[in-house]
C-alpha cells in the first residue's frame, strides 16, 4: 500500500526564542512570507506542535508533529535552517525527516510602492531519518526548491510562493510523486500590533512510482483559503493565526494554524 505524505496540518504552535527571520520552505503552513535575513552571526530556536490528519490510500488518521527549528544568519543576505523533532501518524510515532535549508535575499524589498520588490531563492533537503516502514517519512532523500517575491501595493503587500519538491526513491523502490506547490497572498498593516493577511495554498501532487511504473490514483491536488494575521503582542511576542478552509476533496478537513514566536 502506497502511503501518501501528510496533506494538511490541524493545528500548528509555535514557539521561538527570539524574534527573527526564517527559512520558508520548512514552515510551508505558517501564514505570510518572510523574505528577511537573521543577523549575522545570530540564530533563534523553535519547538512547533503540529496537529492534523494524513491521508492513507483512500483514509485518514491522525497525525501530529513536534518539529524543533534551528536558524542561523550565514551571511549579509543569505541565512541557513534545520529542522528536527518527533512524529506520529495513527498507532506509530518516532523520529520525523531531517530537513535543512538554505534561503538567499536576491533583492531586498523596497519601502515604497514605487521601489523594487523582494526576491528570495531557497534550496533544502529532506533526509530520511523518520521510519518509512511506520509510514513516518518517505524513506528518501529528496530535494525541496522555493522561489519568493514580495511587492508593496497600494494598500497592501503582494506575494507569491512557488515551490517544487523532488522525492527520490527509497529502498523499496517506491517514489512518491513530487509536489508542486504555491502561495498567492496578500498583507495589509492594520496597526503597529496587527497584520492581516488572505492566502490561497496549492499543493499539485503528482504520481508516485512503484518500480518504475506509475500508481493508478495516486496523483491529486490540495487547494487551501488560508485567512490568517500576525499580532505582536509586545517587544518579545509575536502572534500568529491562518485558518485553512480545505476547496478540493483531497484537502484536509478545515484546519487552523497557531503560532507564537518568542
Amino acid at each position: 500500500m502506497i502511503k501518501k505524505l501528510s496533506v494538511g496540518i490541524l493545528c500548528l504552535i509555535n514557539l521561538a526564542t527570539i524574534v527573527s527571520a526564517g527559512v520558508n520552505i520548512i514552515e510551508p503552513w505558517k501564514p505570510l512570507v518572510d523574505l528577511n535575513i537573521t543577523k549575522l552571526n545570530s540564530y533563534y530556536l523553535s519547538a512547533d506542535l503540529c496537529l492534523g490528519t494524513r491521508r492513507v490510500s483512500n483514509n485518514s488518521d491522525n497525525f501530529f508533529e513536534i518539529p524543533v527549528i534551528f536558524t542561523y544568519g550565514a551571511g549579509k543576505n543569505m541565512e541557513t535552517g534545520g529542522s528536527l523533532g518527533i512524529i506520529s501518524a495513527g498507532s506509530k510515532t518516532g523520529i520525523s525527516d531531517l530537513i535543512i535549508g538554505i534561503k538567499y535575499q536576491f533583492l531586498k524589498e523596497g519601502r515604497t510602492q514605487n521601489e523594487q520588490p523582494g526576491v528570495a531563492g531557497e534550496l533544502g533537503f529532506s533526509i530520511p531519518t523518520a521510519s518509512y516502514s511506520d509510514g513516518l517519512g518517505t524513506g528518501s532523500a529528496d530535494i525541496l526548491i522555493n522561489w519568493l517575491i514580495k511587492k508593496k501595493l497600494d494598500m497592501v503587500d503582494g506575494y507569491f510562493k512557488l515551490g517544487f519538491r523532488i522525492n527520490g526513491t527509497n529502498s523499496d523502490k517506491i517514489n512518491f510523486g513530487n509536489v508542486l506547490s504555491y502561495t498567492i497572498g496578500v498583507s495589509y498593516i492594520k496597526s503597529k500590533e496587527l497584520t492581516l493577511s488572505g492566502e490561497l495554498k496549492g499543493f499539485n501532487h503528482f504520481p508516485s512510482k512503484s518500480n518504475g511504473v506509475n500508481v493508478p490514483g495516486s496523483d491529486y491536488q490540495e487547494l487551501y483559503l488560508a485567512p490568517g494575521f500576525k499580532y505582536r503582542m509586545n517587544n518579545r511576542y509575536d502572534f500568529y493565526c491562518s485558518l485553512l478552509l480545505g476547496l478540493t476533496n483531497k484537502s484536509s478537513q478545515p484546519g487552523l494554524f497557531v503560532g507564537v514566536t518568542y
